[in-house]
This record gives C-alpha cells, structure tokens and sequence, in this order.
C-alpha cells in the first residue's frame, strides 16, 4: 500500500472557484495504513497499520523494524483492527502513548504503552495497560479516533455506536459517544 499526502495550495485568489489538490507519495510498503500522526515536534511520522503495527516514517524512509507490533492481539474481521493512536504532551519525557483497537475476541481496548527506554524507536509491546475494554453487541461500527485535546489535556475517545443506533441515546452505553478520559494520573 502507498501512503499520499494531499497537499492543498496556500491560498485560494478571489475568483477561484475550485481547489486544486495533488497528491505526492510519502511511503509505499505499508499493509492497509489508517492513521498517520506525530508527537509534538518530532520529526518521525508514525503510521498505524490495521493489523497491528505501527510503523515510524522519517526522512522519507519506513523503519525496517516496527515501532509496535500487536499483531496476534489484535483482531481484523469487519471493521476492527489497530484503529488510533495518541500522543500526550508529555510522550518526549514520559515515553507513554495510547492507541484504540478490537482484539482477537471483538473487545475495544483502549491501551496505554510506553516507548522502550533504549531505543526510542521502538516501543516495548510487553508495557501494555488496559484503560478500557468493553464488548460491542456486533462487529459494526466500531469507531476509534483518539486525540488529546490541547485544551484541556484530556484523551478524547470516538467510540462506536456497534451498529446499534439506541446506544448514542442510551446514558447507560458507553457505545456511540465521545468519551472524555484523564489518563494523567493514577495508572502505573
């Protein structure tokens, strides 16, 4: 799989009616890549693959070893997978990182690592924290953005609805909400 970058022009002038958008490739030899992102000022882009890796892109260059690799934790049928993957602004000093994925059974686990303390290219797979783990009725739907707010420094969650409408209305489901989670203390 090729990873693109669309790269829209800095300024549209007065009377232009449509964008014009580009495409430049950016990696190739990714397996179904469906995240990119970066902690704040680093210079590595790390790419979420759907089975389970996370692969660190830096200087146009795919590291040869991945910087996670969950694979035989993670599941893949219907829509699950690794699905997000979270910095705080603290990753420099803290090492800790989180990402959202269905595992082998078709639980949503929501996961705290913590980046190997000798080679900050690499994660250590063993330093797993299970935040949250809840079973959806069904394999739809199973959302998986994470992001931490820069505002209030909060872990913000998009979880499904697992195809079932009634739970985002329903105060008793964790399923179709956005769930606002305080990571930053009281985990070890």
């Amino acid at each position: 799989t090729t990873l693109l970058a669309l790269l829209a022009p800095p300024l549209l002038m007065a009377g232009d009616c449509q964008p014009v958008l580009s495409a430049q490739v950016v990696a190739e030899g990714l397996a179904a890549p469906v995240f990119v992102t970066a902690p704040d000022g680093a210079s590595r882009i790390f790419i979420v693959e759907r089975a389970g890796r996370i692969q660190i892109l830096q200087s146009g260059i795919v590291f040869a070893t991945p910087f996670l690799d969950i694979r035989t934790r993670v599941g893949t049928t219907g829509e699950a997978g690794l699905l997000g993957l979270a910095f705080p602004s603290d990753f420099s000093s803290s090492g800790h990182f989180y990402v959202f994925y269905v595992d082998v059974s078709g639980a949503s686990v929501l996961s705290r690592f913590v980046r190997s303390s000798t080679d900050p290219n690499r994660a250590d797979a063993t330093s797993e924290k299970k935040l949250l783990s809840v079973t959806p009725p069904n394999i739809a739907h199973k959302g998986g953005t994470i992001a931490f707010s820069p505002l209030d420094g909060y872990l913000y969650l998009g979880l499904g609805d697992a195809d079932e409408p009634e739970n985002a209305r329903d105060p008793n489901s964790l399923f179709g909400k956005l769930l606002r989670l305080d990571v930053s203390g009281g985990v070890t």
